[in-house]
C-alpha cells in the first residue's frame, strides 16, 4: 500500500497489517476524497491487551535489555516452548511502515 502525504513523500505501508487491525473489509479512500467518520465498530470498542510501564535504571541491564513482570508476558507475550534450552524466543513486531523490530524474550525465572 502505498501513501502520500501533504508534501508529496511516498511512503509504503505494510497493507496485510493495516487490514489485520481495520479489518479486510475496510479500504483507504483516494487522496482528497471526502470521508465522513462513523464511531459503530471503532476499535476503541475492542478490548487490547498492553502492558505499559516507565523504565528506571533498576528495569535495565547493560546488554539493552529490560525486565516485565511475569505476569504481563505471560499475558501479552506467545506462549513459551519450555523444553527449549535457553529459554528463549525471538518476538518480531512489524510497524504500520512495514519495518520489523526484532526483540529477545529470555524467560528467567519461575
Amino acid at each position: 500500500m502505498l501513501i502520500v502525504n501533504r508534501v508529496g513523500a511516498r511512503k509504503v505501508m505494510n497493507s496485510e497489517l493495516w487490514h489485520a487491525c481495520a479489518s479486510p473489509l475496510v479500504s483507504l479512500p483516494p487522496i482528497a476524497s471526502l470521508v465522513v467518520y462513523f464511531p459503530q465498530g471503532h476499535t476503541s470498542k475492542q478490548p487490547a491487551e498492553f502492558f505499559c510501564k516507565t523504565l528506571t535504571a533498576s528495569d535495565t541491564s547493560t546488554h539493552g535489555g529490560f525486565s516485565v513482570p511475569r505476569r504481563a508476558a505471560e499475558k501479552i507475550f506467545p506462549p513459551m516452548d519450555f523444553s527449549m534450552q535457553p529459554l528463549a524466543q525471538e518476538l518480531v513486531a512489524r510497524d504500520l511502515h512495514d519495518h520489523s523490530w526484532t526483540f529477545r524474550h529470555i524467560y528467567r525465572g519461575l
